[in-house]
C-alpha cells in the first residue's frame, strides 16, 4: 500500500539521505504524497531532536511566489539541506532547481522527461566542477509502478528490477 511504501522510505531511506547527504532534492509524484510524506519526515526529524524548519524546505505547485523563492534561495545557498517537491512542480514550473547534487525520486517519474532534466542538471553541475561521486540519482520503486518505470529504462531492465528482490540496488551510469 501506499501508506507502507512511504513508511519504507522514512525508515530505511530517510536516517541515510540526512546522516549524509547536502543538496537533496526528494520528488514525490503529487502533493497529497508530498504533505503525508512531509508530515511523517517532520515528525522523524523531531523525534531525532532536530528542527524540520531548519533542515527542510518544501516547494509545490501550490506554493506562494515569496514562499518558492525563498525557499529556492535558501536550498541554493545551502541553508537547508533538503528540498522536498512534486513531480507535478518539475514538470509546469521547469525550475532549475539550483543547489541540487543529490536527487531522489519517491516513486518511479510518470513523465521520463522529469527524470531526464534532473540528469541533466546534474551533469552541468558535474561540469562546473563538482566530483562525480558528489552527485547521485536515487529512484525508490514499487512493483505498482511498472509502467513508469518501464518507460523510464525500457521493457527488458523493468523486468528484471521488478524481478529482483526487494532489497536489492540497482545502479545505471549517468555519464
Amino acid at each position: 500500500s501506499a501508506d507502507d511504501f512511504l513508511c519504507g522510505f522514512v525508515g530505511r531511506m530517510w536516517p541515510a539521505l540526512v546522516s549524509s547527504l547536502e543538496g537533496c532534492l526528494i520528488v514525490v509524484p503529487s502533493v497529497v504524497e508530498l504533505l503525508r510524506l512531509e508530515k511523517a519526515l517532520q515528525s522523524e526529524i523531531e523525534r531525532g531532536g532536530g528542527d524540520f524548519e531548519e533542515i527542510m524546505c518544501v516547494c509545490h505547485e501550490q506554493s506562494s511566489k515569496g514562499s518558492l523563492s525563498r525557499n529556492r534561495q535558501a536550498f541554493r545557498e545551502g541553508r537547508r539541506q533538503v528540498m522536498l517537491t512534486t513531480e507535478r512542480f518539475l514538470f509546469f514550473r521547469r525550475y532549475r532547481l539550483k543547489g541540487a547534487h543529490h536527487v531522489v525520486f519517491v516513486g518511479a517519474p510518470e513523465h521520463p522527461e522529469i527524470f531526464k532534466a534532473q540528469v541533466g542538471f546534474l551533469k552541468e553541475e558535474l561540469r562546473e566542477g563538482r566530483a562525480a561521486w558528489q552527485a547521485s540519482v536515487v529512484v525508490y520503486f514499487s512493483k505498482l509502478e511498472a509502467f513508469a518505470l518501464e518507460r523510464l529504462v525500457g521493457t527488458a531492465r523493468a523486468r528484471k528490477l521488478l524481478e529482483a528482490p526487494s532489497q536489492k540496488l540497482f545502479s545505471f551510469g549517468l555519464l
